[in-house]
């Protein structure tokens, strides 16, 4: 259950978590606990995620409790997700998938996780481009280091290739030298 109460004229929403009492199978009374999500949006903010991530704190029922980065700069309390958010969440304990983002439109994979025994899904978003321009980087260098090996080979093959033909022309020189007179340029004994 979601309540907000105001403290100052400001809002401060909470989430209120009741707990059944029993003692030896008995009815003894209901607990309950207000957490104030200004408590998670101030945690939040002590975490340091680099420019272009996302984390936030998502209610099982699909209502964003708190994110950061957010539209209002409070932590987007109550935008709900997309249907097919809520069905990733609710269909598995923890996952990942490739969505755009609602803050900033910017495509991001995200990583999500149930946090135990609570109604909470706890979501991280890193840009697409930030997760592939790593790979890039990397497939951009092995690419360059086998085009050198392949210009390489190509060019040991060339120069095999002209060494070869010179081999021959000089072994026709040689034949046709030792088939004919020096100085005369006839056709000598052996021939």
């Amino acid at each position: 259950a979601f309540t907000m109460r105001t403290w100052f004229d400001r809002p401060d929403y909470q989430i209120a978590i009741s707990r059944r009492m029993t003692y030896d199978g008995q009815f003894k009374g209901v607990g309950a606990v207000f957490i104030r999500l200004s408590d998670f949006r101030d945690q939040f903010t002590n975490i340091n995620i680099d420019a272009g991530n996302m984390i936030a704190l998502v209610h099982e029922s699909g209502q964003t409790l708190t994110r950061k980065p957010s539209k209002d700069g409070l932590g987007d309390f109550g935008v709900e997700l997309s249907s097919e958010d809520r069905a990733r969440f609710s269909a598995a304990s923890e996952g990942t998938f490739v969505a755009e983002a609602p803050v900033d439109g910017r495509e991001r994979l995200f990583v999500f996780q149930r946090v135990p025994d609570w109604p909470l899904v706890l979501v991280f978003g890193v840009p697409v481009t930030v997760v592939y321009g790593e790979w890039r980087q990397r497939m951009t260098l092995v690419s360059t280091g086998a085009a050198l090996v392949c210009a390489g080979f190509l060019f040991l093959g060339f120069r095999l290739r002209r060494e070869r033909i010179r081999r021959v022309e000089a072994e026709a020189a040689l034949e046709h030298l030792s088939m004919t007179d020096f100085l005369t340029g006839l056709a000598n004994r052996r021939r």
